[in-house]
């Protein structure tokens, strides 16, 4: 398993938000044969509307819309879409179970970072064309491409950004979005009731029967 960005700031950034953008995303030469289909009516006609539609499908967990936000032309970036989908609502399903069983406050501490759609009408965009790069911050920004006259976040560009081989980049989010989904389901169950014990489950992975005392 690759070591990539830890769980805790995944988990403060909602997806993969790279840290070093390319300087510019990929083109929309090829087409992958098949791709998710988004629910009706998703607007994607800008750079912000389509980042904004990608983090408003993993707030709802609508995976389908979440990787249909994505541009992937090859198996390898179709498989790091996929995995950046189940990331991002994975994410979703656990603030929602922080939320519900430890309170607000301490969703909003565990995944108070988190980039959310409400966020983006203030965030800056480098236009250049057909592709364009949306600034979340000085050091996160998501890479766009224009395809068919939508907006979609560039898995190729977002490869380029990761030292990792494609699969086991993809290997390594799909490892922590079930990371991610099996803490939701232990803060339900209340096997994980602390922050401490959520994000000590982030990041060892270890069974939850070990990362929380079970009476």
């Amino acid at each position: 398993m690759p070591k990539l960005n830890s769980p805790a700031l995944l988990c403060a950034t909602v997806l993969v938000c790279l840290t070093t953008v390319a300087a510019t995303a990929a083109p929309a030469a090829r087409r992958p044969a098949t791709r998710p289909v988004a629910r009706a009516g998703v607007d994607r006609s800008t750079p912000r509307a389509g980042l904004a539609a990608l983090l408003a499908a993993n707030e709802t967990m609508d995976r389908h819309t979440a990787e249909a936000c994505f541009h992937a032309t090859t198996k390898s970036e179709t498989r790091l879409a996929h995995s950046l989908a189940l990331l991002g609502t994975a994410q979703s399903q656990l603030r929602r179970a922080v939320g519900a069983r430890l309170g607000e406050p301490a969703a909003r501490e565990l995944c108070g970072h988190i980039v959310r759609a409400a966020d983006v009408a203030t965030m800056r965009v480098e236009d250049k064309g057909d592709t364009a790069v949306v600034h979340a911050s000085d050091a996160a920004a998501f890479p766009m491409v224009k395809v068919e006259g939508k907006w979609l976040v560039s898995a190729s560009a977002m490869a380029a950004g990761e030292k990792h081989e494609g699969l086991a980049l993809s290997a390594g989010y799909l490892d922590y979005a079930l990371r991610h989904s099996l803490a939701a389901k232990g803060v339900m169950q209340g096997r994980l009731r602390s922050l401490d014990e959520i994000r000590e489950y982030l990041e060892t992975g270890k069974p939850l029967g070990e990362a929380a005392a079970i009476e």
